[in-house]
């Protein structure tokens, strides 16, 4: 067992070799073993006689609180699957959820799943990363894909034998380990309408309180670009004591050139507390950095997440918020170029990955599952589920120093909230607007992934020329 494993799990029966496993912490659940790392945190949900019902694992997040200690679960043991749902959908965060009741024997995930999730059914063993399962490494891309292009494992595929994820809006049925839909359902009440900006000032309070809730535990970093997430997270943690401290990635790309630019003028204006990270050799990965992050994320990611690791773990012990999650409100596969019928080969083209029959097979799997929604919204829970679930949500364990990513967007109302958008208001990013007017309207003066000045339009088209000449 590597002694770099951080935030992560496994679960397994009691009578499982697996659980002998050293350097991690040991819960036991009715038939299962919980184990985790000792750096992720662990709370116990007990029932109205004092009994363990269920832990979660990782940072969860209810009434501008961060929940550290143990506490009465509010549903009885004889209570439906839809009382305890009610009471999950109003946590935010990172997190897993083990429940035990009565008839209730389910692993949920937050939001975003946020705290990756793999399992595999015949040994009857999950994990945060599918190393820990001892499953046999079987992938679909090689190394060097990984490492050089954006691939990732869709529809619940990972690169191991046997191993699935589990996808956002599901939970795990342990009594047969079988990967089931929570929401949206039939009757989730998804109708597409004009009244979303009804719940524009509820949804900035709960990002809010995620922000104020953290700051007060650990250092809080906030990602400033030139986009529209990352103004969102700026307008909602406005005031927040201690103050975030911003920060803006750094190299030669043009979006980057525009993000420092934008994040500069914006840090000058509002007085913010700004840092911007350049990207220097001692950032860069070797072979041992490489292998390190593929064993820690279970070869399932690379590219962009693996090339930045290091300069992000820079930052030490620290929550670290990103956007990933809003990109739901912002039609971001482009709903009419994709059309009203979802397929796998449309799908893998919008994604990027190759069209292998076992991603096709996958994919086709998990459209007949979809629910009967609007196309935009068909669309969006495949990014969310698929994207952010599967590539986001993954890299989260490849960092050593204690840093720990979050998503303000990770909560059901603010998702539930953004699917229902129409699609028009979608390509015109309202509902990103609509928060930054509610927080802080003077954010809305700056343009959003656009040249400032004179100087910047120049700058732009030099590099457009530059890469149609030499690349």
């Amino acid at each position: 067992m590597s002694s770099l494993f951080r935030h992560q799990f496994y679960i397994a029966t009691k009578e499982d070799s697996l659980t002998c496993k050293t350097h991690f912490r040991t819960y036991y659940l009715g038939a299962y073993c919980v184990a985790v790392t000792p750096d992720l945190p662990v709370i116990k949900l007990l029932s109205a006689d004092t009994t363990v019902s269920g832990y979660i694992l990782g940072w969860s997040m209810r009434d501008g609180q961060l929940l550290e200690k143990d506490m009465q679960l509010p549903v009885e043991a004889e209570s439906s699957a839809e009382e305890l749902e009610s009471w999950l959908y109003t946590l935010s965060g990172r997190w897993i959820a083990i429940i035990c009741l009565a008839d209730i024997q389910r692993v949920y995930m937050d939001t975003l799943a946020s705290h990756s999730l793999v399992y595999h059914p015949e040994l009857r063993r999950l994990a945060s990363t599918p190393g820990l399962i001892d499953a046999k490494l079987q992938p679909l891309f090689t190394a060097t894909q990984l490492i050089e292009r954006d691939y990732w494992y869709p529809a619940g595929c990972t690169a191991y034998q046997g191993v699935s994820r589990l996808l956002a809006n599901h939970y795990l049925d342990l009594a047969t380990f079988e990967s089931i839909r929570h929401w949206p359902l039939s009757n989730s009440n998804l109708e597409v309408a004009g009244n979303w900006v009804d719940n524009i000032p509820v949804l900035a309070t709960l990002m809010r309180q995620q922000f104020g809730a953290c700051a007060t535990r650990m250092p809080v970093r906030i990602g400033l670009t030139a986009g529209l997430e990352s103004r969102v997270m700026l307008a909602c943690s406005k005031d927040i004591q201690p103050a975030p401290l911003y920060w803006t990635r750094s190299d030669k790309s043009a979006s980057k050139y525009q993000d420092i630019k934008t994040a500069s003028v914006l840090a000058h204006r509002f007085a913010l507390q700004h840092v911007t990270l350049p990207f220097t050799s001692e950032f860069n990965c070797d072979d041992a950095d490489i292998e390190q992050f593929l064993l820690n994320t279970g070869y399932c990611v690379g590219g962009s997440p693996l090339k930045s690791h290091k300069l992000i773990d820079s930052a030490g012990p620290c929550f670290a918020f990103s956007g990933i999650g809003g990109e739901v409100a912002r039609d971001f596969y482009n709903a009419a170029k994709v059309g009203s019928a979802l397929s796998a080969r449309n799908l893998l083209q919008l994604t990027g990955l190759p069209e292998l029959p076992q991603l096709v097979v996958a994919i086709e799997r998990y459209l007949d599952n979809l629910p009967k929604l609007e196309p935009q919204q068909q669309l969006a829970l495949f990014y969310l589920e698929n994207r952010v679930s599967a590539f986001g949500a993954v890299h989260r364990y490849a960092y050593q120093s204690g840093i720990v990513l979050l998503s303000p967007f990770s909560h059901r109302a603010i998702v539930h909230c953004m699917l229902t958008v129409p699609l028009a208001a979608q390509i015109d990013a309202q509902f990103h607007k609509a928060l930054i007017k509610a927080c802080w309207p003077a954010l809305l003066a700056l343009p959003f992934n656009e040249p400032l000045d004179l100087k910047d339009k120049l700058h732009l088209l030099y590099q457009r020329v530059n890469r149609r000449l030499f690349n």
